[in-house]
């Protein structure tokens, strides 16, 4: 059982969080702030942005060392309906690491609430294409509110949103699957029938392994095989673990 739940850490260090002009510029922007992980606004935009208590929220992070070829900027929004009712929405852009060039840039709303009173946190994601947070663990299941890595194992990094805090088995992820044009494209097997990011990646035998909670003394491993012939996934095997005994 003890191989199952291996946590995952490792400090994200180098992370440069900065908006500029409201748009993110990898080449011909000052950046700004402190330590590295903290969020950074552009002058302009300091004095407009709206309090956390107002009715809309936003936050921009850049991650530079979740990918070698890649550079990611992470919008988070947030509309307060309520003070007991959020609408979230990530944004994600991606660009060559390289050339500084756009790749690609989409839009996903959350399907449940996130962070509830607070914000998302600077740094708080992983990557198991560069190791950053590799090995922190995975509290309930989150692995962060990003996280990029070779999900079908072609070689190509995808990335998956957390868009749901979930219930007793922890987040719940929104998946994207890198092509060959370097766009990404939303998977709905992964999203609608994995959900839960899984906890072992085996590229070896192309297996995506999830573990979740099944009842009180139980745990529920649900086992997943790509097949790159189809391009599809299929669920292999379920196995119940009983953690009482």
């Amino acid at each position: 059982m003890g191989m199952m739940f291996r946590s995952f850490s490792r400090s994200a260090t180098g992370l440069l969080l900065f908006l500029c002009g409201g748009l993110p510029v990898l080449s011909s922007c000052h950046e700004q702030g402190g330590e590295a992980g903290t969020p950074a606004e552009h002058p302009a935009l300091r004095a407009t942005a709206p309090a956390p208590e107002g009715p809309v929220l936003e936050r921009a992070y850049r991650y530079d060392h979740l990918s070698d070829v890649c550079r990611y900027v992470l919008y988070f929004h947030r509309t307060r309906r309520s003070p007991e009712d959020t609408d979230d929405e990530w944004r994600l852009a991606v660009y060559d690491a390289r050339t500084g060039a756009l790749r690609d840039s989409f839009t996903q709303r959350c399907t449940g609430p996130l962070f509830y009173d607070t914000v998302p946190t600077p740094g708080h994601v992983r990557s198991f294409i560069t190791g950053v947070n590799q090995e922190k663990e995975a509290l309930d299941n989150d692995y962060g509110d990003l996280v990029v890595a070779d999900l079908n194992f072609d070689g190509r990094e995808d990335v998956a949103l957390k868009t749901n805090e979930g219930g007793t088995s922890g987040s719940y992820y929104t998946y994207f699957l890198q092509g060959g044009t370097g766009r990404f494209e939303k998977s709905d097997y992964l999203t609608d029938s994995v959900s839960l990011f899984p906890g072992t990646i085996d590229a070896r035998r192309k297996r995506l392994i999830t573990f979740g909670h099944a009842g009180a003394c139980g745990v529920g491993e649900h086992r997943y095989r790509y097949h790159p012939a189809t391009r599809s996934y299929r669920k292999e095997a379920y196995r119940y673990h009983d953690i009482c005994k």
